[in-house]
Parts: C-alpha cells; sequence; structure tokens
C-alpha cells in the first residue's frame, strides 16, 4: 500500500529502546472492516494507511484489551448503547482511553485526513460528550510519534 499520510510514522516502525514496533492487518481485513462499519465504501486514506502499518499494534494509539479492531469497534458501540448516546454518522475507533471511560474516532465522512473526535463518558467532566481534538488523525499520529521520540508521554 502507497503511504500518503502517515509518511513519517511509517519511517518509525518501531521505538529500539523499548523494543514495541507497530504491527499491521492485512488489506483484506481492511477491506472487511470497510464492509462492517461503513458500509464497504473505503475509509478514509489516513486510516488505511494507520491500519495498514499498525491496525494490530500501535506505538501512538492504545486500543485497549481488544484483540482486534472489529472488537474494539463493537465494545465501543456497546459502551455509546449503555449510556443511551449514539453517533449518527459512520465513525471509526481508533484509541480507548482510561479503560473505555473514553474513546477516541475519526468519522468516515470528512475527506481522506479527518479530524479526530473524542467520546466522554465521565460523570467528571463537565464537557460536552463528544468534541474535536482539533487535530486530524495524521496530524495526532506525527505529534504522539515525535513526543514518544523525545522520550515523553504520548499524551
Amino acid at each position: 500500500m502507497e503511504i500518503s499520510y502517515l509518511k513519517s510514522f511509517r519511517d518509525t516502525p518501531s521505538l529500539g529502546d523499548l523494543n514495541l514496533k507497530n504491527e499491521s492487518i492485512s488489506v483484506a481485513s481492511i477491506v472487511n472492516l470497510q464492509v462492517l462499519y461503513n458500509s464497504g465504501r473505503p475509509f478514509p486514506i489516513a486510516l488505511r494507511e494507520l491500519l495498514f502499518l499498525a491496525g494490530a499494534f500501535c506505538l501512538v494509539l492504545d486500543y485497549g484489551d481488544a484483540e482486534s479492531q472489529q472488537e474494539l469497534q463493537d465494545e465501543a458501540r456497546e459502551w455509546l448503547r449503555n449510556e443511551n448516546r449514539s453517533i449518527s454518522r459512520s465513525f471509526f475507533v481508533i484509541e480507548v482511553i482510561n479503560g473505555g471511560d473514553q474513546f477516541l474516532f475519526v468519522y468516515l465522512d470528512e475527506g481522506e485526513d479527518p479530524y479526530v473526535n473524542r467520546v466522554s463518558f465521565s460523570k467528571s467532566i463537565s464537557i460536552q460528550w463528544n468534541i474535536t481534538t482539533g487535530k486530524t488523525l495524521s496530524q495526532l499520529c506525527d505529534s504522539r510519534m515525535e513526543r514518544i521520540k523525545r522520550g515523553e508521554s504520548m499524551y
């Protein structure tokens, strides 16, 4: 797969000091996810690149305890149902925070490098439950990778 948006992410596939590396999923798996969560339409390019480079394990995103991207998506949708919330547009979860207290996602109809949004179920946070982070998927991945390279927390 040609990489257009996540080039710097592609160029840092591992962090030797921590003995961690991004782990991909297959193109066939990505196509299956597109069928399940986007009515068979292609995902935004940046999301396809992320899954191709690091869909099984990612240095800069936390997939939680989910053993697959499908499990991650299904868990997040279950959390929404449990909180009597819904997201009416097609979306894809890219990170779980605090064991499901929050998650990051992208809408699948916002162009090839969509903005990252956050859902929070925390009762202590008095903000809107679904807000944008102000960063595109590639910007989020790049900024977190740079922070990790400097020895900082990705958050």
